[in-house]
């Protein structure tokens, strides 16, 4: 029996030390981003410390898990990032125009959405940003299936104003 309970003891601190090691990644994740390990599901939070408010948008996303699953799903496939910032005209690789007067936008072509920043935390706040990503969400989804179609004011084009005109376009198909 003394011979079992030795190589327990033995056995017993690696898996301690996998215990602390393990949980202290969930805590780091959930610092600064939003991680549920059930769901296999990690999105980073880039806030905006002084106008914007990290936990209504963790808030959000635990309200889409409890109340629509599918929404949640989508989310955790098809956003990696959800940045707390206003919305830019364009991508920030060809510069951009801020747009402060939309809720949020979805940058075609990325898994990336911004969000505009709120200090305030109400109900009303954290259902609205729900609806925000999951319709965001959704844009991203359609883009990665291959089926998208766009309205310009919500959905940003990094290629936006790089399109080719009509004569190269008439050049390229004598090619």
């Amino acid at each position: 029996m003394e011979l079992f309970l030795g190589a327990f003891r033995r056995a017993a601190w690696p898996v301690g030390i996998l215990f602390v090691a393990v949980s202290g990644f969930i805590f780091a994740a959930n610092l600064f981003s939003y991680f549920d390990p059930f769901s296999f599901c990690y999105i980073g939070i880039d806030n905006d410390f002084f106008r914007g408010n990290q936990k209504t948008i963790k808030q959000a996303l635990h309200l889409l898990k409890q109340q629509d699953r599918a929404a949640y799903r989508t989310v955790c496939r098809y956003i990696d990032a959800i940045i707390e910032d206003n919305c830019l005209f364009r991508d920030a690789r060809g510069g951009g125009v801020s747009r402060p007067d939309v809720e949020g936008c979805y940058i075609v072509g990325s898994r990336l959405m911004y969000m505009r920043p709120t200090e305030e935390s109400s109900d009303v706040i954290v259902r609205g940003r729900a609806e925000t990503i999951k319709k965001y969400s959704a844009y991203s989804k359609s883009f990665w299936t291959g089926q998208f179609e766009f309205d310009t004011e919500s959905a940003i084009t990094p290629t936006e104003g790089n399109e080719p005109s009509k004569t190269e376009q008439a050049g390229d198909d004598e090619l």
